[in-house]
């Protein structure tokens, strides 16, 4: 939402978002890869659902990075680059993001529950038996 950062500030946020998802990406390698080798096996149709809508999600998201890159104004002059203006690229772009947004959300809501649970099992730190006892 450009008018709300300004340009600037919308286009550095998106770059700022690729090492973020590359993180993401990599974080959940294991899934990434082992789900689909069982994608025809029987599996619960939660899982099945949730690998295509992440596979979307992802072809989506690449497609709203790269159609942002080529309609930048700011972070590709940064660069020493320009880009000619595209009004393909622009409808691409804002079509995306607003379907990126919907689907963003409904994958944090596929989440949600495991990412609580993980967030409050205690880690290797706050179970060590080297921290202090507060009784």
């Amino acid at each position: 939402m450009p008018h709300v950062t300004g340009v600037s500030w919308h286009e550095w946020l998106g770059v700022a978002i690729i090492p973020i998802l590359v993180v993401h990406l990599l974080a959940n390698w294991d899934w990434i890869v082992g789900t689909p080798r069982r994608f025809f096996r029987r599996l619960p149709g939660e899982v099945r659902f949730n690998q295509v809508w992440n596979a979307l999600l992802f072809v989506v998201m690449t497609l709203v990075i790269l159609s942002g890159i080529l309609i930048s104004e700011r972070v590709v002059r940064f660069f020493g680059m320009t880009v000619k203006p595209d009004p393909f690229w622009h409808g691409l772009h804002d079509a995306g993001a607003s379907l990126l947004l919907i689907m963003i959300g409904v994958h944090v809501a596929m989440h949600v529950r495991w990412a609580l649970s993980t967030w409050r099992r205690p880690t290797p730190i706050a179970s060590s038996p080297l921290r202090d006892d507060p009784s």
